[in-house]
């Protein structure tokens, strides 16, 4: 978390309280900017969870965090353009989108990561695949990972990409034209998020889960060298997964840029605890067409409303005057 002179205001209360690296950016004097990490067992959150008030009407703080809502791979990519990305947001005790998350699970023990327990990822049924889904796997939310999921398991990424390569000719992604491809060839697929873990098939009595879709347009990115990569499936190392996306070394599944664009991750802050949870990410600018929508229609209803009683009155009088004339 980034901020600028312009939103500091006590920073000597601050770094009493918080511990804030402050540096200095031009014009060096009298300049005051900050940076802080959003490590769930960092500074900040630490923060959170000693300095709030808990009681019987405060037992938990919320944090949404959220890239401005895109769709189509080659979009969820581009980083170069600041015009798709000047709704990228972090919720201070507050989420982007409406709705409710069902659960939230806590992240796993001993983690600085945003890694939690429970999900798996699934292909359309009856897809022609060598891919198996597994259940019980860790997912971990990086924004500095530039896709939407990756894997650490090397035998699941190929067989997940292999699948994806099926639009192509002869399956080969490094020569495969968007004109030419099979897009029907390739469904959507699932992230899916248990409270708790599936035992040989079978869960528990109080066993919950939701599934966090992703559409195909926003998986398969064609490139201007006629290639297809896809966002989805790529091979992250255990190794580069812990060093360069700062994921716990046991996860499975690294969800990164692309995936805070189509989906909100939403961190549940207790006095011990910290957890996290999904939403789809629709963004404020929705929220504004259905308002505006919805005040269009009231008009335009009003409006019809009143031209129906001018024609009505008209009518009324005219027939009033013939009356009289007879």
């Amino acid at each position: 978390m980034r901020w600028t002179n312009s939103t500091v205001d006590n920073t000597d209360k601050m770094l009493t309280n918080l511990k804030v690296k402050l540096f200095q950016q031009s014009p060096v004097i009298g300049v005051d900017a900050g940076l802080l990490g959003l490590n769930p067992n960092g500074d900040f959150f630490n923060y959170i969870k000693t300095y709030t008030n808990w009681g019987s009407d405060k037992t938990d703080v919320y944090f949404g965090l959220s890239l401005t809502p895109n769709s189509g791979a080659s979009k969820l990519v581009d980083g170069g353009r600041k015009d798709n990305w000047k709704q990228n947001q972090f919720v201070i005790h507050g989420k982007r989108n409406g709705g409710d998350i069902k659960f939230y699970n806590p992240i796993v023990a001993d983690s600085d990561s945003w890694t939690i327990n429970y999900a798996n990822f699934t292909l359309t049924a009856d897809v022609p695949s060598t891919y198996t889904p597994t259940p019980n796997q860790q997912i971990c939310v990086s924004s500095e990972y530039p896709y939407m999921a990756g894997f650490t398991d090397q035998v699941d990424s190929t067989a997940i990409l292999n699948y994806f390569n099926t639009v192509c000719k002869d399956g080969v992604a490094t020569t495969c034209k968007e004109s030419d491809s099979t897009k029907g060839n390739v469904k959507k697929v699932s992230i899916g998020i248990g409270n708790g873990p599936i035992t040989s098939g079978v869960v528990g009595d109080n066993f919950k889960s939701y599934s966090l879709s992703i559409d195909t347009g926003d998986i398969l990115w064609f490139k201007k060298d006629n290639s297809m990569f896809s966002i989805v499936g790529q091979f992250v190392s255990p190794a580069d997964a812990t060093a360069k996306y700062g994921c716990a070394s046991t996860a499975n599944i690294i969800v990164g840029r692309a995936f805070l664009s189509r989906y909100e991750a939403v961190m549940k802050i207790e006095k011990s605890t910290v957890s996290l949870g999904f939403i789809a990410n629709e963004g404020t600018s929705s929220i504004f067409l259905i308002i505006l929508i919805i005040l269009g229609c009231i008009i335009l209803a009003i409006c019809i409303a009143i031209i129906l009683l001018k024609v009505c009155k008209r009518k009324g009088n005219d027939e009033g005057d013939y009356d009289r004339a007879n």
